[in-house]
C-alpha cells in the first residue's frame, strides 16, 4: 500500500491504474523494473485469499488488497504458506531498491 500510494504522489498520473502498481511500474518503461513487477504479480498470484462471495481465490496482482484476506495454511490448509509470503517480501524489496537507485522512490 505505502508504494502504491508514493508512486501516486510522486506522479499524480498514476491514480488512472486504480490499485495496479506493476502497471505502475511498467510505466517506466524499465526492463528491470518491468522483471521486478512481473516477479512481484506472480509472487502475489501465488498465495490464496478469501473472496467477497466467501470463496477461495488466488490474490490478484491487480488487486493486493486482497492480501488483507490472506488464507494461510495454518487456518486453511492448503492454502498460502510461509514460503509464499517470504517470496513476495522478498520480490517487494528487490522492487523497492531498484525504484531507489534509479529514480530515487522510497515508500514512507
Amino acid at each position: 500500500m505505502a508504494l502504491e500510494i508514493t508512486l501516486k504522489d510522486w506522479d499524480r498520473s498514476n491514480y488512472a491504474y486504480a490499485h495496479k502498481v506493476a502497471q505502475m511500474i511498467r510505466a517506466f518503461g524499465d526492463p528491470t523494473l518491468s522483471n521486478q513487477a512481473d516477479a512481484l504479480e506472480l509472487a502475489l498470484g501465488s498465495m490464496y485469499c478469501t473472496h467477497r462471495d466467501g470463496t477461495q481465490r488466488n490474490v490478484s496482482p491487480e488487486r493486493y488488497p486482497d492480501i488483507r484476506y490472506l488464507r494461510h495454511e495454518v487456518d486453511f490448509p492448503g492454502t498460502t504458506t510461509d514460503v509464499h509470503l517470504h517470496d513476495a517480501i522478498i520480490a517487494l524489496d528487490a522492487l523497492l531498491a531498484e525504484l531507489h537507485r534509479q529514480r530515487g522512490i522510497k515508500p514512507c
